[in-house]
């Protein structure tokens, strides 16, 4: 069965999650101390999700979320600017994803490239891979498709076969006199 984009953009998500909970709780204890936690709540309505085993549940719309909220005094020092733009992107991407928004082949393409370069840069590198093979099968699967389009408009135009009913040419125009007799110059016909 084919993947569909939605699935593509739900799987580079789900790596998103994964390669940026490591790196984000390190920045944060590495900027804010051990007791980040409980500084991030006092700016919060509502305290951090926490498991069972009290550890920060995080989803991908959290963690792209907490690195917008916090750039310039926890992740500035570490990324740069084309990262936040690309924490950003990916914050959208996980909004429209949310809100059952249709992706189109292109978007999904940008939006996995867009991760594998953020997952590049906080070193999660096996994430960053999984999102880049993800991004080549669907640029395949692209190409593919374009190749068969044009193929098939080809053999539409190659098809010359006339259709049932259509009258000669002769009958639908009247030939000149000497083309009509058969006396005529090969080579003005």
């Amino acid at each position: 069965m084919a993947v569909s984009n939605r699935e593509r953009v739900d799987k580079a998500l789900e790596l998103l999650r994964e390669g940026l909970k490591p790196y984000v709780e390190q920045e944060f204890e590495a900027r804010m101390g051990e007791k980040w936690p409980e500084r991030m709540n006092l700016g919060r309505s509502a305290p951090l999700r926490r498991d069972d085993d009290q550890a920060i549940a995080w989803d991908t719309q959290a963690l792209l979320k907490a690195m917008m909220d916090n750039w310039n005094d926890v992740f500035r020092q570490t990324l740069g600017h084309t990262e936040r733009s690309y924490t950003s992107e990916l914050l959208d991407v996980r909004n429209a994803h949310a809100h059952e928004e249709k992706f189109s082949s292109s978007d999904t393409a940008r939006a996995l490239d867009t991760a594998m370069r953020l997952l590049q840069a906080v070193s999660a590198t096996e994430q960053a891979e999984k999102a880049e093979a993800a991004h080549a099968e669907l640029m395949r699967t692209i190409y593919s498709e374009r190749t068969r389009q044009r193929e098939r408009r080809t053999a539409d135009l190659i098809q010359g076969t006339p259709q049932e009913g259509l009258k000669p040419w002769r009958e639908v125009i009247i030939p000149h006199r000497d083309v009509h007799s058969g006396r005529f110059q090969q080579a003005q016909f």
